[in-house]
């Protein structure tokens, strides 16, 4: 099996891939934002292509399909980039056989709620999608209009769902979070993650250690994540979304109440969100390998308060990065954090491969 975790600019996108008696199948994880896909620079509008265009391309020349396309929740930096994908190709659909996605009228109708038909009419026309409720009752109407397979139910904590050799045990969303959506896609929320409003990385490991408080994340649409715990074969894998700490740590106890699981790689959730991951849910993991899905370019992430929670917590962790230069400014870890703390980081050069 291999896992690779694209360049998805502040959002995440991951692709595993897994051989089975009828071939590769694919999983694509999120589509990070627009970018990841194609973006336009200059005046001119020059189209400069990302990775998940990339893996499209290879896919269709392959005569691959992307098998389940799991889409997390509704936030631009994980759907933008099929988004992009979608209106930029014309037979991007033909590519996709399955889709797992919390849609606001799935939830509506699972719920016996009805949908705010003012709103769903405004956000399809024409005029600005930028915000991230708008994308989701987007991608929605793709969905049916294409006859794609899809999930009929919500995906929920506690569900146990197999595709091609793969377990996926479900442990975000809950469906008081799943209610809670619904408003957030008939008014936009203000931001009340908790992103910082600056670097934190002056501070060395050793005091934020010293000084640490976790102030966990209220953002809505995080809330609904859909995070899981992935087996294959005899191995655990951890994918965390924007999930939040307490969702997960109960979603943990469903699956793992007799015992604490082992996990080959865990993709931290929120980016490394200080307040995505308390000590409590870090004390719950048996991993040693921990993966960064962002470059950085919005809300300061990773925070090096979660990094500093993490390597006091797991010492001789590995911090796998798919943005990370040393030396580059601003730099994370001082050369008194390497000296103070055992722990190696990485920036992911290619996919991890399992056997």
């Amino acid at each position: 099996m291999k896992i690779r975790f694209l360049k998805a600019f502040k959002g995440d996108s991951i692709l595993i891939t897994v051989n089975t008696d009828m071939g590769p199948r694919n999983i694509l994880v999120d589509g990070g934002e627009g970018a990841t896909y194609k973006k336009d620079i200059g005046p001119v509008g020059i189209p400069e292509y990302g990775e998940l265009k990339t893996i499209t391309e290879n896919l269709r020349n392959q005569k691959q399909k992307i098998d389940l396309l799991i889409l997390t929740h509704i936030d631009d930096d994980h759907i933008g980039g099929i988004l992009k994908w979608l209106a930029e190709d014309e037979g991007a659909h033909e590519l996709i056989r399955e889709i797992w996605f919390n849609s606001g009228r799935m939830i509506a109708r699972s719920l016996g709620i009805l949908e705010n038909k003012d709103l769903e009419n405004r956000i399809d026309t024409d005029e600005s999608t930028d915000t991230s409720v708008a994308q989701g009752i987007k991608f929605g109407k793709y969905i049916k209009a294409h006859g794609i397979k899809w999930h009929e139910q919500p995906i929920l904590q506690g569900q146990e769902l197999k595709r091609y050799g793969l377990t996926f045990k479900i442990i975000s969303p809950e469906i008081g979070h799943l209610k809670r959506l619904l408003k957030e896609w008939k008014k936009k929320e203000p931001d009340l993650d908790t992103a910082a409003k600056s670097h934190d990385y002056a501070m060395s490991l050793r005091d934020h250690v010293k000084n640490d408080v976790f102030e966990k994340d209220r953002s809505i649409p995080n809330a609904s994540s859909i995070a899981f715990i992935m087996q294959w074969k005899d191995k655990n894998f951890l994918f965390l979304a924007d999930a939040y700490s307490s969702v997960v740590e109960d979603g943990l106890k469903v699956f793992t109440a007799e015992e604490k699981l082992k996990y080959e790689l865990v993709k931290l959730a929120h980016h490394g969100s200080a307040g995505n991951m308390s000590a409590d849910l870090i004390d719950k993991i048996d991993c040693q390998n921990f993966v960064i899905s962002t470059n950085g370019d919005r809300h300061y992430h990773p925070h090096k308060r979660l990094l500093a929670r993490l390597i006091d917590l797991k010492p001789n962790s590995n911090l796998y990065f798919n943005y990370y230069k040393k030396g580059s400014k601003p730099e994370i870890f001082s050369k008194y954090d390497y000296q103070e703390y055992p722990f190696n980081v990485f920036e992911i050069e290619k996919e991890f491969e399992f056997v």
